[in-house]
C-alpha cells in the first residue's frame, strides 16, 4: 500500500509539471466609441472609429510597455481573450443596444498606413445595456509584417460598425459605447 501511495503522489506531481507555460502578460483595455443618430448613412449603416491610443492614460501603450517588460521583447503572439460592449449611462435618447443596432455589429482594426482591416469580433442583435460579449475573430497571424510595427505602436483605429435600427436616425440620440478588450501577450 505504501508503494501505491508513492506512485500516486509521483504521478500527481508529474501531472502538475506539464512543462513550462510560455511567459505571458494580460491586461484589459477599454476604449469609448460614440455612435450618433446623425452618423447613420445610406443603407442604415452606422459606424465610429477611434485610434486605440487616444483614451485617457493610453491603456494600449501601457499594455504593450508592460508586456515588453514581462517578456523582455515584443510579444511573438497576442490573443484577444474577450471583448465586451457596454452602453454607458452617459448615452442620450437610447437605453439599450437594440434601439441602436439590428443584425450584425462588428469591431475591426484598421491600420492607418496600409488601410488593411483585421476582423476583431462580432455580435448579432445585441440587447440590453450590457456588458454583452462578442464572438472573437481576432487572429494575430493575420496582421501583415508591414502592419506589425503599427500594431505595437498603436497606429490603428478601432472601428465599430453595424446596421442601425430603422428608428435610430430619427431619435436624435447619442450612444456612448465602451468596448473592453482583454488581451494576452506571449513570448
Amino acid at each position: 500500500m505504501k508503494n501505491l501511495t508513492l506512485v500516486v503522489i509521483a504521478l500527481t506531481s508529474l501531472a502538475g509539471c506539464g512543462g513550462d507555460d510560455p511567459v505571458s502578460f494580460s491586461a484589459p483595455i477599454a476604449i469609448n466609441l460614440k455612435v450618433e443618430s446623425g452618423d447613420v448613412k445610406a443603407g442604415n449603416a452606422v459606424s465610429n472609429d477611434k485610434n486605440i491610443t487616444t483614451e485617457s492614460g493610453n491603456p494600449w501603450a501601457k499594455f504593450i510597455t508592460d508586456a515588453r517588460a514581462k517578456l523582455t521583447k515584443d510579444p511573438a503572439d497576442v490573443d484577444l481573450d474577450k471583448l465586451e460592449l457596454l452602453l454607458a449611462a452617459t448615452s442620450t435618447g437610447v437605453a439599450a443596444f437594440e434601439e441602436i443596432f439590428t443584425g450584425e455589429v462588428v469591431i475591426q482594426f484598421r491600420f492607418e498606413s496600409s488601410s488593411n482591416v483585421i476582423p476583431v469580433a462580432k455580435i448579432t442583435n445585441p440587447t440590453g445595456r450590457g456588458p454583452v460579449s462578442m464572438s472573437i475573430q481576432f487572429d494575430f497571424a493575420a496582421i501583415t509584417p508591414q502592419d506589425l510595427p503599427a500594431f505595437f505602436n498603436g497606429s490603428y483605429k478601432v472601428v465599430l460598425a453595424g446596421t442601425a435600427n430603422p428608428t435610430y436616425q430619427a431619435r436624435g440620440a447619442k450612444a456612448d459605447i465602451q468596448a473592453t478588450f482583454q488581451f494576452s501577450a506571449f513570448e
